[in-house]
């Protein structure tokens, strides 16, 4: 079914989360080796859409994600800052990500924005008048989302399952290459925070200027906050798979939300 666009616009973990984890077997601080020194409330994340039991959407971490990257409009070291970007997310999150190959795709847009087959996720710069999702968000750096079906955990309870991801890049905002502060934001900053919204999160409610997923790019070195990483957390791995149906369930509809990312 073809997904529906919802447009949207837009420390170290404390001991009782350590403990929470210990219990489970994982820690949301082991596998961002990147950071380690979190900052901000781990309390200042939150997920593009939950199921009624409070499980938010999320990929199967039990089947690869595999993504192509449209650089058509980007500046020099796109590619290579969409990798450690890309990277960042699987070190926390536990997702496994398989990259495919350059792709022409512009998610959003009226021409070319059928992904190739057996493709999970694209990464795209373009003009905002090639994409409905900036036409839809002036001014905006970028854009990131999912779609999402209904889908079960390992206990048989209702979890949305993430089958499209989505990274739209403005490709006339430019901004510094790398992951280091930047004034304006850098490329680092702005990917993190976009495929950020491409596994499950949004924007937090808490005015915490720490986390990357913060609505406004902020300048700072591109490292996760601790909110940030409680949410990737409970997005990741240890949440165990997610599955397509159980025994005499319906699946529903295909459903999916458009994040974006502001420049100040």
């Amino acid at each position: 079914m073809t997904p529906q666009y919802r447009p949207v616009k837009t420390a170290v973990l404390a001991s009782i989360l350590a403990v929470l984890c210990a219990l489970i077997g994982s820690s949301p601080t082991s596998a961002a080796s990147d950071n380690p020194t979190a900052r901000g409330s781990m309390w200042s994340y939150r997920f593009i859409t939950k199921a009624w039991n409070g499980n938010p959407a999320r990929w199967n971490p039990c089947a690869p994600i595999d993504y192509k990257v449209n650089t058509r409009y980007a500046n020099r070291g796109a590619l290579s800052d969409t990798k450690r970007a890309v990277a960042r997310v699987s070190a926390t999150t536990g997702l496994r990500f398989v990259y495919r190959g350059s792709t022409r795709v512009v998610p959003g847009s009226r021409h070319g924005d059928r992904y190739p087959s057996g493709i999970d996720l694209v990464v795209a710069w373009a003009k905002p008048w090639q994409s409905d999702a900036l036409r839809r968000s002036p001014g905006a750096a970028g854009v990131g989302g999912v779609s999402w079906t209904t889908g079960y955990d390992r206990s048989g309870r209702t979890t949305p399952r993430i089958v499209q991801g989505r990274v739209i890049l403005n490709a006339n905002v430019k901004l510094r290459g790398g992951f280091w502060s930047a004034r304006g934001g850098s490329r680092g900053e702005l990917l993190m925070h976009e495929i950020g919204h491409a596994v499950g999160l949004t924007h937090p409610r808490q005015q915490d200027r720490w986390q990357i997923m913060y609505p406004t790019l902020t300048g700072k070195p591109a490292l996760w906050g601790a909110g940030d990483r409680s949410g990737l957390w409970r997005v990741g791995r240890t949440r165990g798979c997610v599955y397509r149906s159980r025994p005499g369930t319906t699946m529903r509809a295909t459903q999916s939300s458009t994040q974006s990312a502001t420049m100040r």
